[in-house]
Order: C-alpha cells, then structure tokens, then sequence
C-alpha cells in the first residue's frame, strides 16, 4: 500500500504556508478541512495590458524558443 504522505513530498513548510495563505487563512483551512467550506479552482487568464495600458505579449513556448 502506498504512503499516504508522498503525496505531499517535495512541498516544504513555506510552499504549505504559502497554500495557506492563498485559501485565506488558517480559518479557511479549518473550516475547509470540517465541510463548511468548499474551493474551486479555476485557470487563470493571462493579463494582456499593463496598468499603462502597454500589451504584455504572451509567453514563448519552448517549441519556439527552438
């Protein structure tokens, strides 16, 4: 039977602090963790314009970065 634990090897306590901080808090995670409290994620879309209103162009591939 697998370990349980590997499914969070490689993160350290600063990545776990840092989802903590992203969920809003230690009171989130606890009440996320009780039912009370549900997350749901969603991809992010890229900013195409600074707050200047300069265009950010999108990211290169590595495919064509060649």
């Amino acid at each position: 039977m697998p370990d349980p634990l590997d499914t969070i090897a490689g993160l350290d306590a600063g990545m776990v602090l840092a989802l903590v901080n992203r969920l809003g808090g230690r009171e989130n995670v606890d009440a996320l963790l009780a039912g009370r409290k549900a997350v749901r994620f969603e991809d992010v879309i890229p900013l195409l314009f600074d707050k200047h209103g300069r265009r950010i162009p999108p990211p290169r591939d590595e495919e064509q970065r060649g």
